[in-house]
């Protein structure tokens, strides 16, 4: 759950930065356009390649268009994940995303599978349950022997007209022995027998949970590993992005390069910057889901998480005290 509403919230961030560099790309054209137009009212330039720059800006608009009613259905997607009305005003905390944390690569898929295997509590469970399988069939199989119980028995014996006079009482004693020879035991014998398949049955169905969390570990790992690197190469992405843009502008001033070589940088430009809020996002969630996998995830009572960077020490017996020997 926790997983869920904090993907949900930050995937309503993401679409509301996507649409803000929407509309610098688009300020930013803008700009642009009433350069270029200055200078073809000036005959320095043609008009077609104003026309290229307005079709660029015209494409700009409608999608910034597209990308704020995007993050208006985020939103509300939101507000139906927490449980709000639709209508009431939520507006999230965009500095939220730039505390999302450095873009480092995890575990190592067979670390995280033994942090996943010690600290994993339906694991610890199907253990539990192992171990429950095996003392029914030590149960089982000590119904299957012979049962001699001693039997003591004592009595005080009063007259019938004076039940309180001890003094006339008669003791009386006993001594028995119940014997129950392994004659018969075909109902032990078959109760034996389940509990063995019983815990046959937990034994697998404990190997296979942890196959199975093996493998959703590993993949895990794997998701974070590839994110944080996808993060890195979208954040060199913008800054070589960035570098374009400014050296065509300057290029364009000295009439070494074309508007389109402008229009191309920009494009590209909003493209990376896009790219990094989506690799952000995606690498935060990884890293997330993956300490959910690894059992490494605790939430307090306030809706507060905490990535455990080492597994929780298993309690001792499971809290319960120890049985009788």
């Amino acid at each position: 759950f926790t997983v869920a509403v904090a993907e949900a919230y930050l995937r309503a961030l993401e679409a509301e930065e996507i649409w803000r560099n929407e509309e610098a790309a688009y300020a930013s054209l803008s700009q642009l356009v009433l350069e270029q137009a200055e200078k073809a009212q000036a005959g320095r330039i043609p008009e077609f390649l104003v026309d290229q720059a307005r079709q660029d800006l015209l494409r700009s608009d409608d999608r910034r268009q597209r990308e704020r009613a995007a993050y208006e259905r985020a939103l509300d997607q939101l507000k139906l994940d927490l449980g709000v009305p639709v209508d009431q005003p939520l507006e999230p905390d965009p500095g939220v995303l730039a505390a999302l944390g450095a873009a480092d690569e995890g575990p190592a898929p067979a670390a995280a599978v033994a942090t996943a295997l010690d600290a994993r509590l339906d694991l610890r469970n199907a253990r539990d349950q192992e171990d429950d399988a095996r003392r029914k069939v030590a149960v089982a199989r000590d119904a299957l022997r012979a049962r001699v119980d001693l039997t003591l028995g004592a009595e005080l014996t009063t007259p019938g007209e004076a039940p309180l006079d001890f003094g006339r009482a008669a003791p009386t004693g006993g001594v028995g022995l119940d014997v129950d020879l392994p004659l018969e035991r075909t109902a032990e014998r078959n109760a034996w027998r389940a509990a063995q398949l019983a815990a046959t049955q937990a034994a697998r169905a404990r190997e296979r949970l942890e196959d199975q969390v093996a493998l959703e570990v590993r993949e895990a790992a794997r998701r974070l590993d590839q994110a944080a690197r996808s993060r890195q190469i979208q954040t060199e992405g913008v800054r070589l992005a960035e570098r374009r843009v400014e050296s065509t502008a300057l290029f364009l001033e000295q009439g070494d390069a074309t508007i389109r070589d402008r229009l191309e940088a920009e494009d590209a430009r909003r493209q990376a910057r896009n790219a990094l809020t989506t690799a952000r996002v995606d690498h935060f969630l990884a890293r997330l889901r993956l300490a959910s996998d690894l059992g490494t995830l605790r939430v307090d009572g306030a809706g507060g998480w905490t990535l455990l960077p080492e597994p929780p020490p298993p309690p001792q017996n499971g809290g319960f005290p120890e049985p009788v020997k």
